[in-house]
């Protein structure tokens, strides 16, 4: 037999590794595969033996792996699973409805209602791991606030711009200037008036082809107008006179404190009169108009009189007052027909008793005023006294009360006033005695009094305070003199090269002097009266000057048109091929209308200003696609070979 030998070429696969791994962030029981297994192939060539169609020998010539396994991972868990249930509030954006107005153009916009946005309560299960939140799942939600949508109007009309010019006469005004150098009433036309003419360029919009707007954007002077100016005197007259003001003083209220006069006692001792204060005053005068005065004199004739009010302030207070008095014996008579008529004999010499006596007691500021008896006490009897007499006489014993006045002084007061002159005086209130009335127990025999006691006592009449007025008035007269400002005057002057409002001081005005001479009269040293004597003029015053502008203001307003450069925008395009470009859209120029306000002083131009600025057109880019896209390159290579041949040398 003839053995023959084969290659034999097998592809087998290899199993995959399945590892597992434990993991904190799945729940204990619970796996998860996180890598599948691949298995792998490998590629193995036998040498192979055949005795006609029988394999009788192989041996592995080559292994060659082509693609290894991948080994399956598995997750086990290991983690404490547990769930718990929380609560959020949560915020619901509101929405936004954009509504068209045909009425309106398109730039208008108005918001009809705000948005508000609106709340919702939501409940969740969260599922933790570990105590690690692992997953958070919806189980409810309340809504606490609806959101309030947001409503837009816009606006959708069509909107056209004109523009029309239209030329119009301009009124001259008349402008009043002062001359302060003319007098007052004086009047002169300087310069008649002419009518000015303007051309106005005006913007009007249409929207649904009805006028909605007409608005001034240009203005430009044809003809200018000529004010008429009429020049009128404002000369200023200066005076000075003395004003004479003069005005009542009320009189003060004066309280004085009597001691003597019990509270609640109230009694006006002195009229009040009011007084005159005669105020001479220097006043200036511009056209009859007050611009200044000064305090000259001030002079109080007659003064006011204080009204002078008594009122009482002694406390009245009353107490009882125990004291131990002395009862006088009596005599007693016993009538003897042993004795000769007219002679006596005392059988029995007399003895005082002895009482307690109560008594109330007046107080005045501390003071007794009176007292009253209100009770008695006896201690021990009197003993009486006994004599006999001779039958011949009888004997009369009688007891009566007896009251008894006692006059009281009056206090005698000096005021001084300076309404006399010194060294006089004047009684304004005489004094008066007051009276007091006091009562006795008295005992009388035969008519003849033998015993008297106290009862108690009464003022039935105050005194009166003599008043005496003691003049201090000495009058003298003196000259005296003062010096005062002469105010300086204002002058303007127009200027028509300054602006309106241009107010500058020429020449600083300066005041004057002067000196007046015033014979004066005094009384205790107090100025009564003053009279003028003369005026010295010591320094003239020198007129303020001011300058204001008169310069004619006046602002045109220009519309210029620019025009916006197209630009270039290039965009990549993978339709194309690389180093391909393509037009896809022209760009157009676009329009910028501007609004231009220029500031004119007298026909010159001072400034400029940018006032509107209105974009009438958008530019539009010119757009270019480059191409991106690849297209393989296919290479094409030449391959010469020189092979070098021998020469032959050929003979003739």
């Amino acid at each position: 037999m003839i053995k023959r030998f084969e290659t034999l070429r097998t592809t087998t696969t290899a199993e995959y590794i399945i590892e597992t791994r434990e993991t904190d962030e799945l729940p204990i029981g619970f796996k998860e595969t996180v890598q599948k297994g691949v298995p792998g192939k490998k590629v193995n060539v036998y040498k192979i033996t055949k005795v006609g169609d029988t394999i009788v020998g192989r041996q592995i010539e080559s292994e060659e792996v082509i693609q290894e396994p991948t080994r399956e991972i598995v997750l086990i868990g290991t983690a404490t699973e547990t769930f718990e249930t929380i609560t959020e509030k949560e915020t619901v954006e509101f929405e936004t409805e954009i509504r068209t107005d045909p009425t309106k153009p398109k730039t208008y916009q108005f918001e009809n209602q705000a948005g508000k946005n609106g709340s919702v309560e939501k409940t969740y299960q969260i599922r933790k791991l570990n105590g690690k939140e692992a997953g958070k799942t919806l189980t409810s939600e309340t809504v606490i606030d609806q959101p309030v949508k947001r409503i837009i109007t816009v606006g959708s009309a069509v909107e056209k711009v004109e523009y029309t010019t239209e030329v119009k006469d301009v009124d001259f005004e008349t402008v009043i200037e002062y001359d302060y150098t003319k007098p007052k009433g004086y009047e002169e036309v300087r310069q008649e008036g002419e009518k000015g003419r303007i051309e106005s360029q005006y913007k009007l919009t249409y929207l649904n082809d009805e006028l909605v707007d007409r608005t001034l954007v240009n203005e430009n002077t044809l003809k200018e107008k000529k004010n008429k100016i009429v020049v009128k005197g404002l000369g200023v007259v200066v005076s000075i006179r003395s004003v004479v003001v003069v005005e009542e003083k009320d009189f003060n209220k004066v309280i004085e404190k009597d001691e003597t006069q019990p509270e609640g006692y109230s009694k006006i001792t002195q009229v009040g009169s009011p007084g005159t204060i005669t105020t001479t005053y220097e006043v200036t005068y511009e056209d009859d108009v007050e611009v200044s005065r000064k305090e000259i004199s001030k002079v109080e004739n007659p003064k006011a009189v204080d009204e002078i009010t008594v009122i009482g302030t002694s406390k009245m207070t009353e107490r009882t007052l125990d004291e131990q008095v002395d009862v006088p014996f009596k005599t007693v008579y016993v009538s003897d027909n042993t004795l000769p008529a007219g002679e006596s004999v005392v059988d029995e010499e007399g003895s005082p008793g002895q009482i307690i006596r109560t008594f109330l007691v007046s107080y005045r500021n501390g003071k007794e005023i009176g007292r009253t008896i209100v009770s008695e006490h006896k201690i021990t009897d009197a003993v009486n006294r006994v004599v006999r007499v001779g039958n011949a006489t009888p004997i009369v014993e009688t007891t009566e009360l007896i009251d008894e006045t006692e006059s009281i002084d009056y206090n005698t007061f000096k005021e001084f006033s300076d309404q006399l002159p010194a060294g006089t005086t004047k009684v304004i209130q005489p004094g008066k005695k007051g009276q007091k009335t006091n009562r006795y127990s008295v005992t009388k025999v035969n008519g003849e009094e033998t015993s008297r006691s106290f009862v108690e006592s009464n003022i039935t009449t105050d005194p009166v305070d003599e008043i005496i007025q003691v003049g201090t008035r000495i009058k003298e007269i003196r000259e005296a003199s003062e010096t005062s400002r002469i105010p300086f005057t204002i002058k303007v002057r127009k200027d028509t090269t300054k602006p309106i409002g241009y107010r500058v001081t020429e020449a600083e005005g300066q005041d004057g002097e002067k000196t007046d001479l015033y014979k004066v009269t005094y009384i205790n040293g107090t100025e009564t009266k003053r009279e003028h004597l003369k005026t010295t003029v010591v320094k003239e015053a020198v007129d303020k000057v001011i300058v204001e502008g008169a310069g004619v203001e006046r602002a045109l307003f220009e519309i210029q048109e620019e025009k916006i450069t197209s630009t270039t925008e290039y965009r990549n395009d993978d339709t194309l091929p690389e180093g391909e470009t393509k037009i896809t859209q022209v760009g157009e120029e676009g329009l910028l209308r501007k609004t231009i306000e220029k500031r004119y002083f007298n026909d010159e131009l001072r400034s400029t200003k940018l006032v509107d600025s209105k974009l009438i057109k958008e530019a539009t880019p010119t757009i270019i696609l480059v191409g991106t896209k690849h297209v393989p390159t296919i290479k094409v290579e030449q391959d010469i070979q020189t092979e070098k041949i021998a020469y032959k040398t050929q003979k003739d």
